[in-house]
């Protein structure tokens, strides 16, 4: 899991008598389809997934930032590794 995060720190002195760690999701894009989604559902999402995709690497070459097909992940799996991880 730990190849998948992109790490930041930072330290903040604030007076606190210990030291806090925050684990922060953000721009997962993460939509979710099931058993009981209509196949219109279903197309959509998977059109959207694979939409999503190559626009992830672009912006991310765009923004200097690794990624790689390691990140060929559909979201709602990768939000659930995630919290796994958390």
């Amino acid at each position: 899991m730990e190849k998948l995060l992109q790490i930041k720190t930072a330290e903040f002195e604030i007076g606190l008598k210990k030291s806090f760690k925050f684990f922060q999701i953000s721009d997962i894009h993460m939509a979710c389809v099931d058993e009981g989604s209509s196949d219109v559902d279903i197309e959509d999402h998977h059109r959207a997934i694979s939409g999503w995709m190559p626009l992830k690497y672009e912006m991310a070459k765009s923004a200097s930032e690794f990624c790689d097909e390691r990140y060929d992940i559909e979201p709602s799996i990768l939000f659930e590794k995630l919290t796994e991880y958390a």
